[in-house]
């Protein structure tokens, strides 16, 4: 429906919404407690500490998210809506979900002809604004 380069910059910029600040989350050699004075033994395997670095997320592009986060006020509300249910997500038991294209729809309670006109148009803006950085 739209370029694969947009998604992943919308990807990207859902990403940054919900990283915070990192590193995110707390590195698992360190207690999450308020404290935070635990230290791991050092005597744990390489392999351990691996996995451990695997499950961590990848560090979103701030500045490319920087981009989308401009141009985010001058879109419609609707297709802002849009685009924070489809990336960034719903607040669904107690963790946000991205929702699947008719679900962002029922839940706007617009037809499928109107989400696509909108979630296109949002799209198109994100495309502009970065050939207009020269960033594609």
């Amino acid at each position: 429906m739209i370029e694969n380069w947009i998604d992943a910059e919308l990807k990207n910029w859902a990403a940054a919404c919900k990283a915070g600040s990192w590193p995110h989350p707390v590195p698992m050699d360190r207690a999450a407690s308020a404290e935070g004075k635990y230290i791991r033994d050092s005597h744990i395997d390489k392999e351990q500490e691996q996995e451990e670095s695997e499950r961590r997320p990848e560090r979103p592009d701030m500045f490319r998210a920087a981009i989308i986060d401009a141009i985010y006020p001058a879109m419609s509300r609707r297709e802002q809506r849009i685009v924070v249910l489809k990336y960034v997500g719903a607040y669904n038991q107690a963790r946000y979900r991205p929702l699947k294209n008719e679900a962002v729809a029922n839940v706007l309670r617009i037809s499928m002809r109107m989400y696509q006109t909108s979630y296109l148009s949002a799209a198109k803006q994100v495309g502009s604004a970065f050939r207009s950085a020269n960033l594609v």
